[in-house]
């Protein structure tokens, strides 16, 4: 399973070692974005098009009747901060969206992988929602989020391979300025770490390094995991 996922909080430059590996990578390779941003996505849904349209325009229409002039562009993060769906049937609609986006992404996943494609993540979803997976957090969920939850951790593909671009979130607020407060990345930070702990493909590259000494770090990670990949291969092959 040639699957590495790069994680982190923005602004530790996981999109930019993805696109630095996709160059240098032996053999081919393909960057998905796995992430809940869908201005983000390179692979999604057609109705997942349509959702973000009518997020925007509804946003748009409630600061318009507020008086106040809407941010271009609208980021990701003011659409997720909406009033959501309220009742039984939307939490549910919610979910099965969400669920079938997921599941999208996989299937495409899978039929890079079974041709012989590296695929690098962008992010992951099991890694997106760590905030709501700790147990404090899960317990007040509604039961359509906890069924979600539930899919990611124990029927989603996990990644062969997790690398966490980790920095201090000071300075990641530092290099991308809109967004999350420091308190909110810090919380994020550690959901994350706690997602991966005890995980034994999960590693940290410290991300406040220079680039070149960052991507020097991935790149022995990502070499030692793709070769072990290999010897497995062979050894399956060989028929002593």
């Amino acid at each position: 399973m040639s699957t590495i996922a790069f994680i982190g909080l923005d602004g530790a430059g996981k999109t930019t070692i993805t696109e630095r590996l996709l160059a240098e990578l032996p053999g081919p390779a393909v960057r998905i974005y796995m992430g809940t941003s869908l201005m983000s996505a390179n692979v999604t849904l057609p109705t997942a098009r349509l959702v973000l349209w009518l997020k925007r325009r509804s946003y748009r229409k409630a600061a318009a009747s507020s008086q106040e002039m809407p941010p271009e562009p609208v980021f990701n993060r003011q659409l997720e901060q909406q009033p959501g769906e309220r009742g039984t049937l939307g939490l549910v609609a919610r979910t099965l969206h969400r669920l079938a986006e997921e599941w999208y992404r996989q299937l495409v996943v899978w039929n890079y992988e079974r041709r012989g494609y590296t695929v690098l993540f962008d992010r992951h979803f099991v890694y997106e929602y760590a905030e709501q997976n700790r147990p404090e957090a899960r317990r007040h969920l509604p039961w359509p989020d906890r069924l979600h939850l539930w899919c990611l951790n124990h029927l989603y593909p996990q990644p062969g391979l997790v690398i966490f671009l980790d920095a201090p979130p000071a300075l990641l607020l530092e290099r991308k300025p809109e967004g999350l407060s420091l308190a909110e990345l810090q919380a994020f930070r550690e959901a994350m770490l706690a997602q991966g702990e005890g995980a034994p493909n999960f590693v940290r590259v410290d991300a406040s390094q220079p680039l070149e000494s960052v991507y020097a770090a991935v790149w022995k990670h990502v070499e030692a995991f793709l070769g072990q990949g290999a010897k497995q291969s062979e050894g399956a092959q060989d028929p002593r």
